[in-house]
C-alpha cells in the first residue's frame, strides 16, 4: 500500500494535513457470458443458426464439417487492465445417436469480423435456416457480401492458424469442458481489452476433422440452462497509483478537495481531529467510478484543525 503526504495551510481557518492511502493492484476475478456465438454449416454452407440455443461443431458422421465462433464483450474492464489468466468454458447438450467419438477441440483468434445472426431452425435445426443478411455461415464471415477466404474460413487470414487454448471433448456426462487457461489465450484478451475494435472472439473448431461422429452440439448464450451457456474466466488486476490531487483550498467555510479519480476503484474520505491520537473515522464514501474522473469534495471546517485522509481501494 501506497502512501504520500501532502501539508497546506488555509489562511485564517483551517491547517490539514492530507494523507493519500492508495492500494496495490490486487487480483480480481469475472465470469462473462458470450455477447456472440453462431455455427458454421458445410452440409448447409449458405444458411445460419445464430438465435439457437445451441452451436455444433465437429464431423458428422457423413463427413461435413461444422465450425463455431465466440466472441465476448470485454468492455466492462478499463484498457489498463492487465490480464493473468483466460479460459472458456463449454458444455456439451447433445451427441449423435451413434457412440460418440471423443476428439481434441480448439480456440483458434479470429482475425477478422463476423455476424452472428438470429436464424432460430424448425426442421433440421442441425442445419440451421436460410442465412440474412450479415449472417456468419460456411462461405461468409457476413453473408452475403463478406465471404471468408476460402470456405470455412482460411487459416492465416480468416483465423489464426494456431491453437488458443485446447482440450479433449467426448459426451454429455464430461461437461463442462475448460479451455485453458493458457498464455495464448491470456494474450488473445489482453490485445482485446487494448483494443476493442479488433475482439473478434475466436472459432471453435474439432482438432480431428478428418475422423466421423465427433460432431457435438453445445449450449449456446441463448441457452434457458445458464449452466450450459459458454463462458470466459478471467483473472486480471488494474494497476494503480496514487490518487493525483488537483486542489486543497477554502472555499467560503468549507474544505475543498479535489483529485482524480481512476476507473475500477472506489474512493472514501476519512478524517480525525489529532494528528497523534484517535482513529481515523469515516467521512464521506464516493463510491466507484467506470472512467477517469474528476471528482470535487467539499467538507464544512467547523474545526480550527482537521487532518483528512484520502482512501482508495
Amino acid at each position: 500500500m501506497g502512501v504520500r503526504g501532502v501539508n497546506c495551510y488555509m489562511p485564517g481557518l483551517v491547517a490539514v494535513l492530507l494523507t493519500l492511502v492508495a492500494p496495490m493492484a490486487r487480483p480480481a476475478s469475472l465470469i462473462l457470458a458470450p455477447s456472440g456465438d453462431a455455427t458454421m454449416i458445410e452440409v448447409a454452407p449458405t444458411n445460419s443458426n445464430g438465435g439457437q440455443d445451441f452451436f455444433n461443431c465437429g464431423t458428422t458422421q457423413n463427413g461435413p464439417r461444422n465450425r463455431a465462433l465466440l466472441r465476448f464483450d470485454l468492455s466492462s474492464l478499463p484498457t489498463n487492465t492487465t490480464i493473468l489468466s483466460a479460459a472458456v468454458v463449454v458444455s456439451v447438450v447433445h451427441v449423435p445417436a451413434e457412440p460418440a467419438v471423443s476428439a481434441p477441440f480448439s480456440l483458434h483468434r479470429m482475425l477478422r469480423d463476423w455476424g452472428e445472426g438470429t436464424n432460430v431452425a424448425v426442421q433440421n435445426i442441425g442445419q440451421g435456416a436460410p442465412a440474412k443478411l450479415g449472417d456468419a455461415t460456411w462461405t461468409h464471415a457476413q453473408f452475403n457480401t463478406n465471404a471468408w477466404a476460402a470456405p470455412g474460413g482460411a487459416p492465416g487470414v480468416d483465423f489464426a492458424a494456431f491453437e488458443s487454448g485446447s482440450t479433449f471433448i467426448y459426451d454429455i456426462g464430461g461437461s463442462p469442458y475448460t479451455l485453458g487457461p493458457t498464455t495464448e489465450l491470456a494474450s488473445d484478451v489482453q490485445d482485446w481489452v487494448q483494443n476493442p475494435s479488433i475482439n473478434y472472439g475466436w472459432m471453435f473448431l474439432c482438432g480431428d476433422e478428418g475422423t466421423r461422429f465427433t460432431a457435438k452440439r453445445f449450449g449456446s448464450r441463448q441457452n434457458s440452462n445458464p449452466d450450459v451457456q459458454p463462458q470466459l474466466v478471467l483473472n486480471y488486476v488494474i494497476p494503480f497509483g496514487s490518487p493525483r490531487i488537483t486542489r486543497t483550498e477554502r472555499n467560503g467555510t468549507n474544505f475543498l478537495l479535489g483529485f482524480q479519480a481512476e476507473a475500477g476503484h472506489s474512493y472514501s474520505v476519512e478524517y480525525r481531529d489529532a494528528l497523534d491520537s484517535g482513529a481515523w473515522a469515516a467521512l464521506a464514501d464516493l463510491g466507484s467510478f467506470s472512467s477517469t474522473t474528476s471528482v470535487v469534495f467539499l467538507d464544512p471546517a467547523v474545526q480550527p484543525m482537521r487532518y483528512y485522509r484520502l482512501r482508495a481501494f
